[in-house]
């Protein structure tokens, strides 16, 4: 059997040092690769790919070097990086919403300091050992009836998306009650031929998203590459708005735009579904829709290509009901009245 291993990667030689003695420690069956650089650390991943990531956050390595070590954490059995930081606050927003969590780093000395051990570095290396022994089996609760019926049903998706978009898509029915919106990450220029292909293979029309296009049953709405999607206005006049905002989780399109908006919009009566993705994209949305009152269900990993997205919902505990890609459509006729 493999060992569990352990990528650190810290630019402080001391630091590497410390940490890797305490883990050799706390799990002296586990393997510690230590790397000064992220682009280091990428080089040597191989499947199925590190138990624990630990990453410094303090400013050696860009945002961007450590959202593409998140991602590719995500698909291996750690799912996610921690984040060690000297602040006393711990890493900045951006970065701390790039992680699982954030471990202070040790002070000199802090080979010798089993305090600071005992309450960082071991309760994370407990966690890290109890979910090894733990396999997520797809979830398939009883939902509870929401007092509305939801009015609108919203979709975020990535790597994988197409593929999942034509096992999903094609079982709603042309009489569908309610729209749907969609966002897949996509580059400009892309997204009005998936649009034409997913429309050739379903019952209702995929269309990119027009600005001030009114949000109505009858069309499944894309969100146009390079374009964000969201909900503006009252519930019942509800009209696309589409543009160039900031790019989110270094995406446009994104996933959590479209979420928040619909939640301010249309509150409880909001079903989202965040499928294959690499990433956290639509976390954040998720939460917005819950807090709302709507409902949220993700995809199992098992039929995920990457389970980053559905995976965050899970681990984040939103996710009120996980489905395999292929119960999907009779799952959302089941709840949409449509059998």
């Amino acid at each position: 059997m493999l060992r569990p291993s352990v990528f650190l990667i810290e630019a402080s030689t001391h630091t590497r040092r410390v940490l890797g003695e305490n883990i050799g420690a706390i799990e002296p069956g586990w393997q510690v690769l230590s790397f000064p650089l992220i682009t280091k650390a990428i080089r040597e991943w191989s499947s199925p790919g590190p138990f624990l990531v630990l990453v410094d956050a303090d400013g050696i390595f860009s945002s961007a070097e450590i959202d593409e070590v998140a991602q590719k954490a995500a698909t291996s059995p750690s799912g996610g990086i921690y984040l060690l930081s000297s602040s006393e606050n711990g890493p900045s927003r951006e970065l701390k919403s790039l992680a699982l969590g954030w471990i202070p780093k040790p002070s000199s000395g802090a080979n010798l300091a089993p305090d600071w051990c005992s309450r960082h570095l071991k309760s994370l290396m407990e966690k890290r050992r109890e979910r090894s022994s733990v396999t997520l089996a797809p979830l398939t609760p009883k939902l509870e009836s929401p007092l509305l019926p939801p009015m609108v049903l919203v979709i975020g998706v990535s790597t994988g998306g197409p593929s999942a978009l034509e096992k999903l898509l094609p079982e709603l029915p042309a009489k569908f009650p309610v729209p749907v919106l969609l966002v897949q990450h996509i580059p400009e220029g892309f997204s009005n031929n998936l649009a034409l292909s997913l429309s050739g293979r379903c019952k209702l029309p995929v269309r990119e998203a027009v600005i001030g296009e009114p949000v109505l049953p009858g069309t499944i709405w894309l969100a146009p590459g390079n374009r964000h999607m969201e909900v503006e206005g009252p519930l019942q006049k509800a009209k696309l708005k589409v543009h160039q905002g900031p790019l989110e989780n270094f995406c446009r399109p994104a996933v959590d735009p479209l979420f928040r908006s619909v939640a301010q919009v249309y509150g409880s009566r909001v079903l989202a579904v965040v499928l294959t993705g690499m990433g956290h994209d639509g976390l954040e949305g998720a939460k917005a829709i819950r807090k709302a009152g709507g409902q949220v269900w993700a995809q199992d990993e098992a039929s995920s290509v990457v389970w980053g997205m559905p995976g965050a919902i899970v681990k984040g505990g939103l996710a009120h009901a996980v489905y395999p890609i292929g119960q999907f459509g009779p799952a959302l006729c089941q709840a949409f009245s449509c059998i």
